[in-house]
């Protein structure tokens, strides 16, 4: 069963955890682990959020999944303006307003860490590597 977080009045319930990844139009190591981690955590009774980039991959695959996405806009295609790109930011701050998470989990953005700190929610970043990935879903059957 799921952990429960205590609330002001003793009560207890289930824990809500938004998990966001912006700008991922493509697949690969971050959008497998959380392809094959939301749906378990929402069967062991977690109230699982997703907030990941409007009509991309993962968006379409958890959605098949039954796990609720929050569409957030994508970066800007110019590498040098990402970081300043503000849809991203607006659209993370009005997920966030909508669905008052207990958790946040980011898996990409330090300007958005920042962002969800300031806003007051409890906050895990993920560092995953940005070399090469070995994914077992794309590799031959060995």
């Amino acid at each position: 069963s799921a952990l429960v977080a205590n609330r002001p009045d003793g009560r207890y319930y289930a824990m809500k955890i938004l998990h966001y990844l912006p700008d991922n139009r493509t697949w690969g190591g971050m959008e497998a682990y959380l392809l094959a981690t939301l749906p378990r955590l929402a069967a062991r009774g977690y109230r699982v959020t997703a907030a990941v980039t409007d009509g991309g991959p993962l968006h379409r695959r958890l959605e098949a999944e039954g796990v609720p996405v929050r569409p957030v806009p994508p970066n800007t295609n110019r590498p040098v303006f990402r970081s300043l790109d503000p849809r991203p930011m607006g659209g993370l701050l009005r997920v966030l307003r909508g669905e008052r998470p207990d958790l946040v989990h980011i898996h990409k953005g330090r300007i958005e860490q920042a962002a969800i700190a300031r806003a007051g929610f409890p906050l895990v970043y993920t560092y995953h590597s940005y070399g090469a990935v070995y994914n077992l879903e794309f590799a031959p059957s060995e």
